[in-house]
């Protein structure tokens, strides 16, 4: 989200949201993504967050899961 010059405020996605983790993120822990209140920032019903085997690249570590699971959603 950005702020131009006004007050931070968030507004939820309406969209279905693919949501891509890794678990042994060092830098944004999984516990961030389990956290976070889905129901408020990605409300729509078909959202999804998945949590790949991976580092924080999971690109790099895990390319045909996530392309996988792209796939899968889009053609939800």
């Amino acid at each position: 989200m950005r702020s131009f010059g006004g007050s931070l405020k968030p507004v939820p996605i309406q969209e279905p949201v693919l949501q891509l983790w890794g678990a042994h993120d060092e830098a944004l822990s999984s516990a961030l993504a389990t956290r976070m209140d889905r129901a408020r920032w990605t409300p729509h019903p078909q959202s999804r967050l998945v949590m790949l085997d991976a580092t924080h690249w999971i690109l790099h570590d895990k390319p045909k899961e996530v392309n996988e699971a792209i796939l899968k959603f889009v053609q939800q």
